[in-house]
């Protein structure tokens, strides 16, 4: 009677596993080891236009100028082409959250530093693909100038604007820019930091189930919002650890700033970090459908119960000379019930296999006594 009801009770749980696997990743079952890449490159490439510099932070004090330059390079596929750009400043905004440029176009700020920066040369003349030329500026800050940072672009553009000063918007959608910061620098600088919210996201872009910190798998997808709460751009550094009870022995740590990423000041942005170290876990395709796979290479690493994730940032203050750090911590729960599913139905089917075993080699010393 036992064995009949573990059969049917294995049959049925087999079932379920495979059609909720289906159901649950539409799919197929992974199984693979693979690591990825990432690029970082100090070159800004675009319409056939490559430049040296992607962005540049100038700091000058009230009075005083800086010369700068960059390079841009003919790269277009027609190698006869002539090119003539008009380089031009650009106001910029910085988006919430992101981080992102908003091109505001010239003097479209209180403060422009469309006022600060000339050019040497009108126009860039590139004749062949391989030409080099340089944007030659200066940056000259007046002495009232009020300290704290200001945002812009010198955007390369194909319309001349002293024709029609409306052009200069078309150039900044079909042509490249650099970002430039200018800070002001005095006795006024205040930096400052603040560490607004840790938020937690599958990879379905749920913040657990029913907006809990209960998650089903990884990857998991922390979004920590640090607000500038000065007047200087700033660029924090700091770490990242996920761990149980004690953070000197966590199991994943990470830099909190790897690419270097700055705050624009009274803004918050956010700082992304990916948890995905376990040997069962989702998966994105290219065309954007989600399946469970399992990583062999990850075999070691089977998390299961309440963690804790603590973000750690930290600035050099201009101001006092000292490193300052703010701390954060939150706690959240991960029960990869796929795998547990799947590890109770092995453990049953080698129950029974075992079972019948047993009871084949008793029932075997039976029949020889019984001789």
């Amino acid at each position: 009677m036992l064995i009949k009801f573990l059969n049917k009770f294995a049959i049925y749980t087999i079932c379920f596993v495979l059609i909720f696997v289906i159901y649950l990743s539409n799919i197929r079952l992974k199984v693979l080891s693979q690591s990825s890449v990432s690029n970082n490159n100090s070159t800004n490439v675009g319409y056939g236009i490559i430049i040296n510099k992607i962005k540049e932070e100038y700091k000058i004090v009230p009075g005083s100028y800086v010369e700068d330059s960059f390079e841009v390079i003919h790269d277009y596929d027609t190698p006869n082409l002539s090119i003539k750009l008009y380089p031009i400043a650009e106001d910029v905004e910085i988006e919430e959250g992101t981080g992102h440029p908003v091109f505001l176009g010239p003097n479209n700020k209180e403060i422009s530093i469309t006022n600060f920066i000339e050019f040497k040369k009108e126009f860039l003349f590139l004749q062949k693909r391989g030409d080099k030329e340089k944007v030659d500026f200066k940056i000259s800050i007046p002495k009232n100038t009020p300290y704290g940072s200001y945002y812009g672009a010198i955007v390369l553009s194909e319309q001349d604007p002293r024709i029609d000063n409306n052009a200069t918007q078309i150039g900044i959608q079909g042509r490249i820019s650099m970002l430039v910061i200018i800070t002001i620098v005095g006795d006024d600088i205040r930096q400052d930091i603040s560490i607004e919210k840790v938020v937690i996201k599958d990879i379905y872009g749920n913040s657990g189930i029913f907006g809990t910190n209960l998650f089903f798998h990884q990857p998991l997808y922390f979004e920590i919002w640090i607000k500038n709460n000065g007047n200087t751009y700033v660029v924090p550094g700091g770490n990242f650890f996920i761990y149980t009870d004690n953070i000197n022995k966590a199991i994943f740590t990470t830099d909190l700033n790897i690419t270097n990423k700055g705050i624009a000041n009274n803004i918050s942005r956010i700082f992304s970090i990916e948890w995905n170290e376990s040997f069962f876990r989702m998966k994105k395709d290219e065309k954007g459908s989600i399946y469970p796979f399992v990583d062999i290479s990850q075999i070691n690493k089977i998390h299961i119960g309440k963690f804790n994730a603590t973000v750690k940032a930290l600035i050099h203050n201009q101001a006092t000379k000292e490193l300052e750090l703010e701390e954060e911590t939150i706690s959240f729960f991960l029960i990869p019930y796929p795998l547990l599913i799947g590890i109770s139905v092995t453990i049953i089917v080698l129950f029974i296999v075992w079972y019948k075993w047993i009871k084949k080699k008793n029932n075997k010393k039976i029949k020889i006594i019984l001789q």
